[in-house]
């Protein structure tokens, strides 16, 4: 990569082994100078997988896609993983200007996620603008696997963030007969939000379509919204829009429950 990582002159990112290489140096500023396909090998977040109780590596820098894309990104978690099925596993920093499309993230096996979000898993104090992302969720509970926290953009959040002008097209396929597992606090832009002092979503445009045929004992989707899944802290919502589609072909209790259009 060229460029000295400040601000003024960040590290030029231009291929998938630059794009990787973030995980050197987490607290760097970064900038796409091109468009950046994930195609062929399995993605790894950077900051790196979560499981047994270790954390992801902060990063605390900052990332400005200058309108550039990265596509194809694709995941498969299973129960190995605790989180993480992102981009980036936890952003505090900055990120902006950035679109990730077609990515595809595959839930199976006897998984316990918590957070999943096409840009990233954990967001805490973190300055999100001119975002967008595109993609699909899998999710197949036949090991009883269960996610909390799953959104578009981010799974969950906390502190004093923000995310303005930004956009999410997602989409939850949901799959498996389960006695026990299933999906809670699923938004088409934020899982789930919670802290004492506030985040705020300002214009923001998402499209949430979730398609399940998973049946069970057990609400497979549970606290659902187009903006977000669940929230418990402060947040304050303004000029935003949202697009539901749920549709499905369940049997038994295995039915979405607490879907809501925002």
């Amino acid at each position: 990569m060229t460029g000295t990582g400040t601000l003024e002159d960040p590290y030029v990112i231009l291929t998938r082994a630059d794009l990787e290489a973030v995980d050197d140096n987490m607290s760097a500023n970064y900038a796409l100078g091109a468009d950046i396909s994930l195609s062929g090998a399995d993605w790894i977040p950077l900051g790196g997988i979560v499981a047994n109780g270790w954390s992801a590596e902060e990063f605390t820098g900052s990332f400005d896609g200058r309108g550039h894309a990265i596509s194809d990104m694709t995941i498969h978690a299973d129960e190995a993983w605790s989180e993480g099925g992102s981009l980036f596993g936890w952003v505090s920093g900055g990120v902006k200007n950035v679109n990730i499309c077609n990515a595809n993230i595959y839930l199976s096996g006897a998984f316990s996620m918590d957070g999943v979000g096409i840009l990233c898993t954990e967001s805490g104090d973190a300055r999100l603008e001119n975002c967008y992302v595109s993609g699909t969720i899998h999710l197949d509970f036949s090991s009883d696997g269960y996610a909390t926290d799953v959104g578009g953009l981010v799974g969950y959040t906390w502190g004093d963030g923000s995310f303005s002008r930004c956009g999410a097209d997602l989409k939850i396929i949901t799959t498996g007969t389960t006695a026990s597992g299933g999906a809670a606090n699923v938004g088409g832009f934020l899982g789930y939000n919670t802290g004492l002092t506030t985040t705020s979503v300002v214009d923001v445009i998402t499209t949430l379509e979730a398609e399940t045929d998973a049946n069970g004992d057990v609400d497979v989707l549970l606290y659902a919204g187009g903006i977000v899944g669940l929230a418990q802290g402060n947040i304050t919502i303004s000029n935003c829009r949202a697009t539901v589609n749920l549709r499905g072909d369940v049997d038994g209790a295995g039915y979405p429950s607490r879907f809501g259009g925002l």
